[in-house]
């Protein structure tokens, strides 16, 4: 049963923390300047040339429909929640486990570590890479044991653990 609640929480994404509600911060945006020409700006800049969007159409040809204008964070609607995931690398050992050939209660607890460090600055979901290099970190009928896990693909950590 614990195998697969760990191939579970693996293979997909796991929340932490689900049925509770995840504040949302405001993007602060700055507030944007226009320059006015100063009395000393006397060479033209490319900038002060009127765009082709804002220069008159030739005659006969018909004005240009205006874009109409982006939403502004007022316009939006609110963020229930929000995705805040964390991704843990497998291959070459990136991230889980540090090294190939850690006794399997080291690499259980660099991998709590990692999900409490996750859980503790407001992550909500993990991305957990669990078939590094055409191999698996769970027993699989397809692919053999992945390599970064005991230093030897094919060969499972022992003792086996989810």
């Amino acid at each position: 049963m614990l195998v697969r609640t760990f191939l579970l929480a693996a293979l997909a994404v796991s929340f932490v923390g689900c049925g509770r509600p995840v504040p949302t911060l405001p993007v602060p945006r700055p507030a944007l300047e226009s320059r006015e020409p100063q009395k000393d700006d006397a060479t033209p800049r490319a900038e002060d040339a009127p765009s082709e969007a804002e220069a008159p159409a030739p005659p006969g040809e018909a004005e240009p429909t205006p874009l109409p204008a982006l939403p502004t964070p007022a316009d939006l609607p609110a963020v229930d929640r929000e995705f805040r995931a964390a991704w843990i690398a497998t291959v070459d050992n990136i991230d889980w486990p540090s090294r190939r050939d850690l006794p399997v209660a080291q690499q259980q607890a660099e991998l709590r570590a990692i999900m409490d460090r996750a859980a503790e600055i407001g992550m909500n979901a993990i991305v957990f890479q669990v078939r590094p290099m055409a191999d698996a970190l769970y027993p699989s009928d397809l692919e053999p044991w992945s390599e970064y896990l005991t230093g030897e693909q094919g060969t499972p950590p022992a003792p086996l653990w989810d």
